[in-house]
């Protein structure tokens, strides 16, 4: 018995050596990878990081409270009712930790490694793959185009999309308790839903769609229908518990600018499909490509816009799956269609369901990201998904499925191989899959748009820290509000339009206490999302008669403007069910902890 104890504690050293290795290596490179061209950072962190700045502020003059409004921005605008606010998001959460750039890199690497392990877990204790499997498996789902891409270009609300293997642990997990299954889920989509991740969670369910019937071909006993079922609508509704508070407080703001856009992509049905391999292949296969005929490398942003048809940025429309990835898929395709010449792996009726499901779920992804067909037409004007465009982004939902068949594809390969053959390989791979994420580096160019300067933003947030509030006193042209003590004349702000052609406001360059037509000159926010209750209109500034909520507002306090009954009692049910939930998993994990700590006495 001893050799083999022996043998199995060797083993698991060697595991966890490799998780270390991995762990670092994906961390050095998002930190390196996102640091690239500092102090110049991605261009859409010009939106979060003087947002993670604001809620800071507002959090050392209010203390522990929504921010409903900003005075920051454009005269005067929604901050939580904003579907990209990020009040209640881990980069907010690290912000008065580390500052708000070094918030959002630790955020990042957070995710990542959280899909990472939630990926190894579910394939190795969900569908009882071997641990070189699983280590692959969680490579494969973390290392990708979609995620590396849009935290560099300043994306912080696709940030979560890592969260998607934790569902999937929740959903076929059956060591855990179908309620902590449930509240796992609910919390994994609140994050979603305030880290502004409306994108991420319909992608989620695309790729579950897909992840189901495959996971089931492989694994049968995965599929407890009564049990998945329960978990499955426990989850939605401790969801909606935790989420509706601001759903309902985006979905006031967004009834009067819906931002209802469409893609139409000038390209053939059979040119979008190769766009959309094309999109899958990205960086970590096209380059090494082009480089090794001797073609551009730089061509390669250019070359995917011209498949798909887009107009959009290299941000958009890489997804790029890793190369190793790749060749299992192509691998083990080509041994299944030479076992079905053999006669074995036969479908039988459940598993001609579930093929017939996969088929479907594919074509319906597929109609997503390319923007057409009737499936999508039947869906697209559905609430949420009107407002949603940039369809490329869509094709991320291949990745975890796709991870996922390149796993058993290993795994089926190497039980063929002797121990140590297997475990060289496995090594092997595992190598190339980390180097190939060198690719990103070999731009000469600057793909990502890294066109923000966050210097003057680390300083504004050290005043903060030192006790400045940054009170409002003028509408200004500018960009750097704070140290300007202006609100922004011009916001950005996509709600309203990449143009800002909806935005129309009343206020002007000067003082903000400065009276025209029985007004200041400051927009009163809550006319953008609850008019009735206080009987203003969009873009109606704050009356002369209402100085002391002027005076509230531009020093960054909230003031008492009303919110429906219904805003007062959905935010009471999030709170109470945030602490219901957090206490729940909290004790049955110290309970887990004293009967594992008794046994082992």
């Amino acid at each position: 018995m001893l050799p083999d104890l022996q043998l199995n504690d060797s083993k698991r050293k060697l595991e966890l050596a490799i998780h270390l290795l991995n762990v670092i290596a994906i961390s050095a490179f998002l930190i390196l990878f996102l640091n690239l061209s500092y102090p110049d950072i991605g261009h859409d962190y010009t939106y979060y990081i003087p947002r993670l700045l604001d809620t800071y502020l507002h959090y050392k003059i209010n203390g522990l409270s929504i921010q409903w409004y900003t005075p920051s921005f454009g005269g005067g605008l929604p901050a939580y009712p904003s579907p990209q606010h990020m009040q209640f998001s881990l980069p907010q959460l690290l912000t008065p930790l580390l500052n708000p750039w070094g918030a959002s890199v630790a955020a990042t690497v957070i995710f990542a490694l959280s899909g990472y392990f939630a990926m190894y877990y579910f394939l190795t204790r969900v569908l009882l793959l071997r641990w070189q499997t699983g280590i692959l498996g969680g490579l494969f789902f973390s290392v990708n185009g979609f995620f590396f891409q849009h935290v560099a270009v300043g994306h912080l609300g696709f940030q979560t999309f890592p969260l998607l293997a934790v569902i999937m642990v929740a959903l076929f997990a059956a060591s855990l308790p179908e309620i902590v299954s449930a509240i796992i889920i609910a919390l994994v989509v609140g994050t979603m839903v305030h880290e502004a991740g409306f994108y991420i969670l319909v992608i989620s369910m695309l790729a579950l769609l897909m992840t189901l019937p495959v996971a089931y071909l492989h694994y049968p006993q995965i599929s407890k229908f009564k049990r998945l079922m329960r978990i499955a609508i426990l989850g939605a509704i401790f969801s909606i518990l935790l989420s509706a508070s601001k759903l309902f407080a985006v979905y006031s703001w967004m009834r009067f600018f819906p931002r209802t856009m469409y893609d139409q992509y000038d390209v053939s049905l059979l040119r979008g499909t190769v766009g959309l391999i094309y999109q899958l292949l990205g960086t970590m296969n096209l380059v090494p490509l082009r480089w090794l005929l001797g073609k551009d490398i730089n061509l390669v942003p250019l070359s995917l816009q011209s498949w798909t048809g887009s107009f959009y940025g290299f941000w958009e429309t890489d997804v790029s799956l890793s190369p190793v990835l790749i060749a299992l898929l192509g691998l083990g395709a080509i041994s299944h269609l030479m076992s079905r010449k053999k006669g074995e792996n036969v479908p039988g009726k459940g598993r001609w369901s579930a093929i017939i499901l996969l088929l479907l779920a594919i074509w319906t992804t597929a109609e997503f990201a390319l923007a057409r067909g009737s499936i999508y037409a039947l869906l697209k004007d559905l609430p949420a998904l009107s407002s949603l465009h940039v369809n490329f982004r869509f094709a991320a939902a291949f990745i975890f499925p796709l991870a996922l068949l390149g796993a058993i594809s290993f795994e089926r390969f190497a039980s063929k191989w002797a121990g140590k053959k297997a475990l060289i390989i496995f090594l092997i791979l595992n190598f190339l899959v980390l180097a190939f994420q060198g690719t990103y580096f070999l731009f000469k160019e600057d793909v990502q748009d890294r066109a923000y300067t966050v210097s003057t933003a680390l300083e504004t947030f050290h005043r903060i820290r030192a006790g400045d509030t940054f009170p409002v006193n003028k509408i200004a042209d500018v960009s750097e509000v704070f140290w300007s003590n202006a609100s922004s004349l011009i916001p950005y702000e996509v709600v309203f339009g990449y143009e800002l052609e909806a935005f129309k406001p009343q206020v002007q360059p000067g003082p903000v206490n400065l009276i025209q037509d029985g007004y200041f000159n400051m927009t009163n926010p809550a006319g953008y999302v609850f008019p009735e209750e206080n009987q203003t209109t969009a873009f109606e500034r704050i009356p002369a008669a209402d100085a002391d909520k002027l005076e509230a507002f531009t020093h960054r306090r909230q003031p008492d403007w009303k919110r429906p009954l219904i805003q007062h009692i959905l935010d009471a049910t999030a709170l109470v069910s945030l602490i219901i939930f957090s206490s729940l998993l909290v004790g049955l994990l110290i309970r887990g902890t004293i009967r594992k700590f008794a046994i082992r006495r």
